[in-house]
């Protein structure tokens, strides 16, 4: 949710001209072996129709790539880097790996163990997306580069991700606008541009952060070819409607609708937001607590309920049962008592789809899988025991130094003054 990237006509140097080609000779690379092992896998014909898709992808992110290298240089420096460092390798990388995925639009979901395939290379790109910057700052080798290529890359992953979401039959053709919003947003800002009218730029937002985090980890689990409705309908509520908020409140800021740093704004807002992200979890904790002891006093055995049942029966099926529903319990108490809220949430949502997948969706599991999705999104607000990755992943970026942010930006606004 950038801003208008500019782009800069200039003659690269020849170590950057190599550097591109490099990535242009892995993409190829990349490619053959895709088709020569979806080749013996499955047949020629599904082959070559996944290279085709591939191809195109990877020429837009190879087009990508060397429209921004002249961008290839320290936000506030004009000097190129002579390479394109650590950080933009692996953004490379998590592009291809993209791409590859992208040959499977349009195609049936591969057989057997291969149906994880379109999953594991877009947990692949979003694990790497974690990694880039901080490779890029430990280097010293941070670019504008970078961030602009990390904006596409996250935009065009996630418009990916939801069309073969789309296309296995997971959600309705409509969520495919909610992953275009990014396009969407550019073009309105493009529009505003043709006209002379203002755009504002975007505060940074740890929020903003969190829920885009939180929508692809969501695309990756709808990708999973053991995730089917109509369970994935109650998640895509709870996480769809916090992704399209962000998007018109960005909206509504770049074209001067409203201040969010005005006293107005603040007041207005504030309390609503407190109660939204401080009162709410506690509640919902509250809440999984009164569910999980009204099971075990009514002795209502959900398909992750079965623990005790099972836990004397040393089989090695009802051994891994056991661990399950025992890992279940253990998430349940966690999140009750607010300890690393974001990650345990998780596992309840995981438990609450198997039992939908189980049985049927039905009031209890679908309101269990509404309340766990909420809290990996909130954490666990006020009265939370230890919830240490709700600061660390949201506001500190692995890498980055104590207060370098704020550092930056006031370099920032000492180039813009000058």
């Amino acid at each position: 949710m950038s801003m208008l990237t500019p782009t800069v006509k200039r003659r690269l140097p020849v170590p950057l001209q190599r550097r591109w080609w490099a990535a242009a000779a892995l993409a190829a690379l990349s490619l053959f072996a895709g088709y020569v092992f979806l080749a013996d896998i499955t047949d020629i014909d599904y082959a070559k129709r996944w290279l085709w898709l591939a191809a195109a992808t990877l020429g837009l992110i190879l087009w990508l790539l060397r429209r921004y290298l002249p961008l290839n240089h320290a936000p506030q420096a004009a000097q190129l880097w002579p390479g394109l460092g650590p950080g933009n390798w692996l953004t490379v990388g998590r592009g291809l790996l993209m791409g590859l995925m992208a040959g499977f639009v349009g195609l049936p979901l591969p057989p057997g163990g291969l149906g994880w395939l379109p999953a594991f290379l877009y947990t692949s790109a979003a694990f790497i997306d974690l990694f880039d910057g901080y490779a890029a700052r430990r280097s010293g080798q941070t670019s504008r580069l970078g961030e602009i290529l990390d904006v596409e890359f996250d935009a065009l992953g996630v418009l990916l991700a939801a069309t073969l979401v789309v296309w296995y039959g997971k959600l309705p053709g409509w969520f495919l606008l909610l992953a275009a919003f990014r396009y969407f947003y550019m073009l309105g800002l493009n529009w505003r541009a043709r006209r002379g009218l203002p755009i504002a730029p975007l505060p940074d937002s740890v929020f903003r952060r969190r829920v885009a985090g939180i929508f692809m980890s969501f695309l990756t689990v709808l990708l999973w070819p053991i995730v089917y409705p109509p369970g994935v309908y109650v998640a895509a509520a709870v996480f769809c409607l916090p992704y399209v908020a962000v998007f018109l409140r960005d909206w509504l800021v770049s074209s001067r609708v409203i201040d969010p740093a005005a006293a107005a704004y603040r007041r207005r807002w504030a309390q609503p937001a407190h109660l939204l992200q401080a009162w709410l979890p506690p509640a919902l904790r509250l809440g999984l607590a009164l569910f999980l002891v009204l099971n075990l006093v009514a002795g209502a055995r959900p398909a992750w309920g079965s623990f005790l049942q099972t836990a004397f029966d040393w089989t090695p099926a009802t051994l891994l049962l056991s661990a399950l529903n025992g890992a279940t319990l253990i998430a349940f108490l966690l999140v009750c008592l607010g300890v690393l809220p974001h990650f345990t949430a998780l596992w309840l949502i995981l438990a609450a789809a198997a039992d939908i997948l189980g049985a049927a969706l039905t009031l209890p599991n679908g309101l269990l899988l509404a309340a766990a999705c909420a809290l990996a999104l909130l954490g666990g607000g006020r009265l939370a025991l230890w919830q240490p990755e709700h600061d660390g992943i949201y506001h500190h970026r692995m890498g980055e130094e104590e207060g370098g942010r704020e550092k930056e930006e006031g370099r920032r606004k000492k180039g813009d003054h000058e």
